[in-house]
Parts: C-alpha cells; structure tokens; sequence
C-alpha cells in the first residue's frame, strides 16, 4: 500500500514538475517574442526621431542664418539711412546758402531807396527808354526764375532724401520684425528639439533594457561551448567541437558584448586547442601496458567524444545511431527577410553552420540544435503565429527560395536541447 502511495505520489510531483516547466517556458517564450517586438518598434521609433532631430537640427541652422542675413540687412539699411541724412543736411546747407545769396540780392535792391516787395516793379518802371524796359522785365523774369528753379529744385531734392529716408526706416521696421518672429520661430523648434532629445533618451533606456534581456539570452545561447572552453579538463575534441559551435553561432549574435565574449573564447580555444597539441607530441611514450590502458582511456575518451559530437551536432548520423534526442516528423514551409528572433539573434541562412528555423516552443523548446536533412544544421530560435505543433519554418534567403521549397513533409532531429551545446 505504501508503495502505491509513493509511486502515485512520485507520479503527480513529476506530473506537475513537467508542467509548471512547461507553462514557465512558454511564458518566457511569449516574454522573449514581446522583448523582440519591444526592440524592433524602440529601434525604429529611435531611427525616426534622429531623422527628426537632423530635420529640427537643418531647420534651427536655416532660422540662424536667416537671423544673421536679417541682422546684416537692418545694418546696411541703417548705414543707407545715416548717408540719408547726410544728403538732406547737405541740401539744407545748400538752401540757406541760396537763400542768403537772393537775400543779398534783395539788399542790393532795397539801397535803391524802396523796402517794399514791388522793388523788382519799381526798379522795371525807372527803366530809360522801351528798349531798356523790356530789358530790364527780362532779366527781372530771369532772375525770379532762376531762383524759384533753384530753391525748388533744392526742396524737391530734400523732400526726395527724406521720402528715401523713410522708405528705408520702413525696410528697416519690416526686417526687424520679422526678425523678430524669426526668433521667435527658433525659440520654438529649439524647445521641440529638447523634446525629441528627451523622448529618444526614455527611449534609449527602454532599448538598453530590453538589449539586457537579449543579450542574456544571447549568453545563456553560447554558455555551453564558453563554459567548455574555460574547462582545463576539456579534450582537443571538445574544444575544437565548442570552437565550431561558437563559429556556427557567431552569425546569429546581435549584441556587441556578446560577440567580443565568443569571439574571444574562440581564441582562448584555438590557443587551448594548439597548446593540448604541442603537449601531447612533447610527451615521453609509455609502456605497453601504460599503453593499453592508455587505449582503454581513449576508447573511453573517443566515446565521450563521440557523444559529445552527436550533442554538439558535429555527427552527420541519422536517427539510427540513437545519437539525436529526439526525432520528429513535422510539416515544413519557409521564410525570408533579415530580422531578429524571438531570441534576440538575427536570423542566418548558413548551409554549412547553423541556420535559423522558427518553431513551436512546446514541441520544441527555443535554444535547440536541430538536425535537418536537405538543411543542415539549425538553431530553434524563432517563433510565428502559424506555427503551432508539430510544425517549422525554415529561413531562407530570398523569397524565390521559399516559393521553391514550398510546403512539405520532413524529419527534423533535435541534436541537443538548451544549455547542453
């Protein structure tokens, strides 16, 4: 009876494990997808307001050069109207000085002995003779003539300066106002500048939030062959298995962080790689009986190996061997278009390393190396709204790939779940 119990008990706890596993990770499946969406939408809203910002930054330039134009316009008008003035006290120099010599003119008349303005009359009616008469009205008319043109001519052309004068006063009004709303205009698109600013920084700090969580994802994607690489006790197989792995991967990292973290692990790799090598040809050889039971110890060795293979998926055996996880038989289509997964990584069509494959994370969880005949190798990274059970899309490089590959029947082998390559 107490077997029973504990039995069912162990059934329920394992029952529950498997599902609250489950429900976690699709959780974390739909939070890593809204992660994606999060990112993509926040880069382009961060694109368009530095498109923005560079217009408002084109805009305020224009505004200050028009300030300065305006500025440089009101100086000139104001330089034209300081000669004005110059002009104007000029002619009225020159009509009083007229003034005073027909004055002068004048004076020299009235010592003839009459004050009174019928000189010019007077001074025609004393005339000797016709002749002298008609000479005299003649040079009477020529005189007053003479002089009206001048001082007429002289008002005309101080009233002339002044129309100018306050022409250029009017310009000079005008400029300044506008100049006035110019500024104005720039205070505006500077104060909508600071707004764009302050939007792309809250922005900013949403991306670098959502980029923390990527690039966790990321790191959690290539802790496995790292963590292979930092292990003293790591055979020349293993590393060189953990160095592909992270070649194959490397097209996939989006985040600058991480692709120095793999790129240096790939190097501490081949160094470990080089060194495990020139250390086993500087061995002293053994006995035959260290070397059988050195034999034993590589049979031992190339069999681990060898299941490290087939988990890092360096095997090219079919599901026969019993290497893989898992075989599934799935209904396939395929997709194009450079994007990001819902893990984060950029999507890679890669033939000869790993490819990029969308699935339904509760057939087959996100992070797993896949073994596809006729594909290659595959990364389940990416998610889609149609592909629901057993199900998968491959991605392709163009859309003229996807219409050859079409729709079909293919086995899909999982070489190795998360964290186990």
């Amino acid at each position: 009876m107490k077997k029973a119990f504990l039995s069912f008990f162990t059934i329920v706890t394992v029952t529950c494990s498997l599902s609250f596993t489950s429900f976690a990770d699709t959780l974390n499946n739909k939070s890593l997808n809204n992660d994606k969406v999060q990112y993509n939408q926040i880069s382009s809203d961060i694109k368009n307001l530095d498109e923005n910002i560079r217009s408002l930054n084109n805009e305020i330039n224009s505004l200050n050069n028009t300030i300065t134009n305006n500025k440089t316009k009101v100086d000139n008008i104001q330089k034209n109207i300081d000669t004005a003035q110059v002009k104007i006290q000029n002619t009225k120099e020159q009509l009083d000085k007229q003034q005073n010599i027909l004055s002068d003119r004048l004076s020299a008349i009235y010592k003839s002995g009459t004050f009174s303005p019928a000189s010019y009359l007077v001074y025609i009616l004393q005339a000797d003779g016709f002749s002298q008469l008609i000479s005299r009205i003649y040079d009477v008319q020529r005189i007053v003539s003479i002089d009206d043109q001048l001082i007429n001519g002289l008002k005309s052309s101080q009233a002339q300066v002044q129309r100018e004068i306050d022409g250029l006063n009017k310009q000079k009004n005008e400029v300044l106002a506008l100049n006035a709303q110019t500024q104005k205009s720039l205070e505006e698109v500077v104060q909508k500048q600071n707004k764009v600013k302050a939007e792309k920084e809250s922005l900013n700090t949403q991306l670098q939030s959502i980029a923390s969580t990527i690039t966790a994802n990321e790191e959690q994607l290539v802790s496995y062959p790292i963590g292979v690489i930092n292990n003293s006790n790591s055979s020349i197989s293993q590393l060189k298995d953990a160095v592909q792995t992270l070649n194959d991967l490397l097209p996939q990292i989006t985040m600058q962080s991480v692709i120095n973290k793999v790129n240096n692990a790939i190097s501490n790799g081949k160094a470990l790689i080089n060194q495990k090598i020139a250390q086993e040809n500087t061995a002293p050889p053994s006995n035959n009986s260290s070397s059988n039971n050195n034999n034993k110890g590589n049979s031992s060795s190339n069999s681990s190996s060898g299941s490290s293979n087939s988990s890092s998926g360096n095997s090219s055996n079919g599901s026969s061997s019993g290497q893989y996880k898992k075989e599934l038989s799935m209904e396939a289509t395929a997709y194009a278009g450079d994007g990001i997964t819902a893990m984060g990584t950029a999507t890679v069509r890669n033939p000869n390393g790993i490819s990029t494959v969308a699935v339904d994370p509760s057939v087959i969880p996100l992070g797993s190396k896949l073994y596809i005949p006729g594909y290659g190798y595959a990364i389940a990274s990416d998610t889609g709204g149609a592909i629901k059970g057993n199900r998968i899309d491959l991605f392709m490089n163009s859309e003229a790939e996807c219409n050859q590959f079409g729709r079909r029947q293919i086995t899909v082998y999982i070489v190795a779940y998360p964290g186990q390559w």
